[in-house]
């Protein structure tokens, strides 16, 4: 018997309703426009609504396609199949390319950021016993939140979540350096005004599961193809090549995590700007021939 999972894709308006996938539920973001929590927003609130019945539940992005190069259809299956074997949480990675260069979530945050955000990283890794310089592999790094999971993992994740950020308010009410970095506006392309609340909320998803060894949390592979459906041939091959260097090099092959620090540092004056722009596309570029939405 196949686990019931329930894969939501929020939008905003008629235009993004347009690009729910037929096998999501459509999950209006409502009054959860413009703030700072984003999907958690709408976790939180899913959370709080019934779901008898439910093996496992998420809620993606209409952008969900978009960024991961993979049909939810294809998504929710894997997941159902990864539920129904006992998993407690099933997750997508769309930025692989991001994966491939960065130790973790942490160390691309510091780069983007121009390692403004160092104070805050280092305080929260620090407060719950972690370590911001542990590395994660393709099978451990997650961005955008693009993950379900059943009840056990929402109910510990959540709580975990609104401890760190409820030490974060804290932090900014006293004025601390720490509270102005996640209080301070982020310049995120797509929303300029939002504060680091929303980017530290995204990379608490792959933080937590490195923290919570017990849950069974099981990423959807990138085969080859996706590796080029998003970054073309010539440059797919060698993301995808980072990434098993950094894998070989996190379970212990010295000279494999060598080659991956040379190798990144070869290729990032010139091939990081792209994969940073192929990352988070617009829409206009529409990869693997996504139909655009009707006028």
């Amino acid at each position: 018997m196949v686990a019931r999972v329930e894969l939501c894709q929020s939008y905003a308006d008629e235009h993004q309703l347009a690009r729910v996938s037929p096998v999501a539920r459509p999950y209006p973001v409502g009054d959860n426009v413009g703030n700072d929590t984003r999907e958690y927003g709408l976790f939180k609130r899913r959370f709080a609504e019934p779901r008898a019945g439910l093996a496992a539940w998420g809620v993606v992005s209409w952008r969900f396609q978009l960024k991961s190069c993979v049909d939810p259809a294809a998504f929710l299956a894997f997941s159902e199949q990864q539920i129904d074997a006992g998993a407690d949480c099933a997750f997508i990675n769309p930025f692989i390319g991001f994966e491939a260069f960065f130790l973790n979530v942490w160390e691309q945050w510091l780069m983007d950021s121009t390692a403004k955000m160092l104070d805050l990283i280092q305080h929260v890794t620090g407060r719950t016993g972690g370590d911001m310089q542990q590395g994660m592999t393709a099978d451990q790094t997650a961005y955008c939140n693009y993950f379900v999971a059943n009840e056990a993992f929402w109910t510990r994740y959540l709580a975990f979540v609104d401890d760190i950020l409820a030490d974060c308010e804290a932090e900014a009410a006293r004025g601390t350096a720490v509270g102005i970095s996640y209080r301070s506006q982020s310049g995120y392309q797509r929303g300029a005004e939002l504060s680091n609340k929303v980017f530290l909320v995204e990379r608490l998803l792959p933080y937590f599961m490195q923290r919570h060894a017990d849950l069974r949390c099981v990423a959807m592979p990138a085969d080859a193809s996706r590796y080029t459906a998003k970054f073309g041939l010539a440059l797919g091959c060698r993301v995808r090549l980072l990434s098993e260097l950094k894998r070989r090099g996190c379970a212990g092959d010295q000279a494999a995590l060598t080659r991956w620090h040379q190798e990144r540092q070869a290729l990032a004056p010139t091939l990081l700007p792209t994969v940073v722009k192929l990352e988070d596309p617009d829409e206009t570029w529409m990869p693997l021939g996504i139909p655009a939405a009707a006028a």
